[in-house]
């Protein structure tokens, strides 16, 4: 029996109660916290904590002061919200916003050991994100509405957070370059990641905002391709091919890029920066046209199905994932115990990835009926047709593997069948065997009927199938509001 005059209080950092630790670094700690008032009023927070054995370089002070000074400015969306910077016991830390999910960096390599990536239109939406978030801060003005004139320059997947929630949170302002700044940045000193920088912030030139357009370009580069854009076997082979502009166009590592896409990345990567987008906006702008003349929608709900399928183990286990490589500018290590009981929070997510998977195959179930009524119709409408369609049917599903996707359609023919943004055939029933367990988009599109696109669940080692029905666009338009 545990003697319960034994168990320790959870430690204090001014009014911050400390959970448990996420991750260390060379630099600071980030630990699992809460704020706690009156009434059992709580609030989940992030602490991040500086080291003691550095508390004396003045630089790191300096880093970790002016990432608190420039960050508790800002306040978007899809930025990491700062809530202040405080000193206990002679120790700094800093209060931010704690969001679950896995950083850009995670996610690309997880699917690259699957030979996948990310699919295009959530590449693009992540990119849209960071692109507003950049403009803010680009164009952010200070208390008395002067130009802050602020520039991240550490723009890369590390720092990019991408919730379960399906949000995007742009991290880490340590050595971002303003007006608030605490120190300039000393004449040869190179400040980023080598392989996300611009060729003139290597060339240590006067430097602009631009630098992060730049930086946005590496970053969707690799989500879209699921290689590194600048690599090589060290910091310096790495920076010569930045400054040589050894780029190697998206579409020769992925056909599957269109041509609209390169063309607004290989615009951001321009060597010359007064040829690449003037403002982050302007990129926004573009991918944004991008999906819509692509017709491939995508929002936060949708990125949140596909981060919670990919990272359901993950979810189950309710281990705190902030991303502590991008704060805390170092190698971490999860301190978290595996042993700890699961919060209740993480049981309440275990019964809703239950729940929403006992939908899925519900729906499944729904539309494999429905399509087997419709397919029953089609063959009733002619001989011809129903012997065409029957002959096809019974070819295809002796010959169909349990893991191949059924797509069927009305009409049945002259259509585009397109799955994450790949054209796949133009007829109806169409049978593929080449797609990866996990969320896809599918988009139907055909002369004369309203485009459909959904978003739908590949199940590895099982039969799917899905039904789509197109509607005429003047009924379409008639049933408009």
């Amino acid at each position: 029996m545990c003697d319960s005059s034994s168990v320790q209080p959870p430690p204090i950092i001014g009014n911050y109660e400390l959970l448990e630790p996420i991750a260390s670094g060379g630099m600071a700690e980030v630990f699992r916290a809460r704020t706690v008032g009156i009434e059992g009023f709580e609030r989940p927070i992030a602490i991040k904590r500086m080291r003691k054995g550095i508390a004396t370089d003045q630089e790191y002070v300096e880093m970790f002061i002016n990432e608190a000074r420039l960050a508790s400015q800002l306040t978007h969306e899809n930025i990491l919200q700062v809530y202040e910077l405080s000193k206990s016991d002679g120790q700094l830390h800093i209060a931010m916003e704690f969001v679950e999910g896995r950083d850009l960096r995670q996610i690309v390599q997880k699917l690259g050991k699957a030979n996948r990536t990310l699919p295009i239109p959530a590449a693009v939406h992540i990119a849209i994100k960071l692109c507003h978030a950049l403009d803010y801060a680009h164009r952010k003005t200070s208390l008395t509405g002067q130009p802050l004139n602020l520039i991240h320059r550490d723009v890369s997947p590390q720092n990019v957070l991408v919730s379960y929630d399906g949000l995007v949170k742009l991290l880490d302002f340590g050595v971002a370059k303003s007006n608030l700044a605490c120190s300039e940045t000393e004449a040869g000193i190179i400040k980023g990641k080598s392989g996300y920088m611009a060729p003139e912030q290597i060339r240590s030139e006067r430097i602009d905002h631009r630098v992060d357009i730049f930086s946005i370009g590496v970053t969707l580069y690799e989500m879209l391709t699921g290689t590194r854009l600048f690599a090589g076997e060290n910091d310096l082979q790495i920076l010569e091919k930045v400054l040589m502009g050894q780029l190697q166009r998206p579409r020769k590592v992925n056909p599957d890029i269109p041509a609209e896409l390169e063309a607004i990345v290989v615009k951001a990567l321009r060597r010359n920066r007064n040829r690449r987008y003037d403002w982050a906006s302007q990129m926004a702008e573009d991918l944004q046209a991008f999906l819509i003349n692509s017709k491939q929608a995508f929002s936060p709900q949708l990125l949140s199905s596909f981060m919670r399928y990919e990272f359901s183990t993950e979810i189950s286990n309710s281990s705190p994932s902030l991303p502590a490589a991008s704060i805390l500018g170092g190698k971490t290590r999860n301190l978290a115990k595996k042993s700890s009981p699961a919060p209740k929070a993480g049981r309440n997510i275990d019964r809703e990835i239950r729940r929403r998977i006992s939908q899925i195959k519900l729906k499944r179930t729904q539309l494999k009926k429905q399509a087997r009524k419709r397919l029953m119709r089609f063959a009733a409408s002619t001989a011809a047709l129903s012997a065409a369609v029957f002959l096809m049917l019974s070819i295809t599903v002796q010959s169909q593997k349990l893991e191949t996707l059924s797509i069927t359609t009305n009409p049945l023919a002259n259509i585009q069948i397109i799955v994450d943004g790949k054209p796949l055939g133009t007829q109806s029933p169409l049978l593929t065997s080449d797609l990866a367990p996990g969320f896809h988009i599918l988009t139907v599109r055909s002369r004369n009927y309203r485009t459909q696109t959904i978003v739908f669940e590949h199940f590895p080692d099982k039969a799917n199938s899905i039904h789509v029905d197109l509607v005429p666009e003047a009924i379409a338009q008639l049933q408009s509001p």
